[in-house]
Parts: C-alpha cells; structure tokens; sequence
C-alpha cells in the first residue's frame, strides 16, 4: 500500500496512505480507501503519545457508475467495542484519537464513526456511532503482560435501531512463546 510521510519539528510524524481497488467483471470498477495520521511524541515526558486518524473507505453504491464499495483483503478490526458492519474497514470514515504514556501502556481511544455509502454522502454523511474505549497494560517481563479493557459504543438511534449502547469489559494476561 503506497504512502507517504514526513516530520514536522523534532515531536510530529505525519502519514497519508491510499489504496486502490481495480476490478473486472461485466465492467471496469474501481473503489478507494485513504487515511491520514498526525501523531505527536514527546520522549522528554515519559514517552507521552498523541495519535489522531481519519480513515475513509468507499461505501456501496447503486452500480450506475464505476466506483464500487471498498472490500478490504484482510478483515482488520477498527473498533474496539462496536462489532460486525461498524466494526470491518468498508462503508465508513472514522475519525480517532489515541493517547498513551509508558511505562505502563495506558490507552485511550474516542472513535467518530460515518457512513461513506456513495449515493447518501454526496447529500450528507450519517453518523452511525461514536466509541470510548481505555487499556491499561503492564508488562512484567519481555514474554508476560496483563492488560484490562473497558469501552462504549453508543450507536445513533437515527441511524441504528438494532441494539442500544455497546460495552465492553476485557482482562487478558498474555504469555508469548
């Protein structure tokens, strides 16, 4: 996947990235997916991080035109609480912030959640959610950590009537062979 990135400064690392899907079947298609990341880091204060991202992936479309819906090669998981259609990287845009701070990995993330169908976005994009979620890690030894999760998703009603609010509660202790 091509990108770029650059520096701003001695603490301000910045990447852009996009992906082009080309098909054939009974007619040439297209579909795209790009995304931009600003992060922050400051070794001075604990290795203190900031990461902010926008994702965006094509969306479904009514098959009059070329472009088509973004269909990720492999199904990496964007969200930590929301699940299934919110959760896989097609028909949406997500907006992010991420904050760290070692030496215990302390995480916290808030995810603005958009549908990117073709045809409603050139009116308006929808709102399909947003998500809070935190980790706290400790890693006692290079091959042994434990770590708790908790989040939130909280779907727009106007949008999702399938279910209400999403939680989240995860303790895991990890050993690496």
């Amino acid at each position: 996947m091509p990108y770029i990135h650059g520096r701003i400064g001695r603490n301000i690392n910045w990447q852009y990235w996009i992906a082009l899907q080309l098909r054939e079947a009974s007619k040439f298609t297209y579909s795209l997916a790009s995304g931009l990341a600003v992060q922050y880091f400051n070794p001075n204060w604990h290795y203190f991080t900031v990461t902010g991202k926008l994702n965006w992936a094509a969306g479904d479309y009514d098959g009059t035109g070329s472009m088509h819906q973004f269909t990720p090669i492999t199904d990496t998981k964007q969200t930590v609480v929301a699940d299934g259609a919110f959760g896989s990287f097609s028909d949406t845009a997500y907006r992010r912030i991420n904050c760290k701070r070692p030496p215990y990995t302390r995480s916290f993330n808030g995810i603005i959640i958009y549908t990117t169908d073709l045809a409603e976005y050139r009116k308006c994009a929808r709102l399909q959610g947003s998500e809070l979620s935190a980790k706290v890690a400790y890693q006692f030894h290079n091959d042994f950590d434990v770590s708790f999760t908790g989040g939130v998703f909280i779907p727009n009603k106007n949008v999702i009537q399938s279910y209400t609010v999403r939680w989240l509660a995860e303790l895991a202790f990890t050993i690496k062979l």
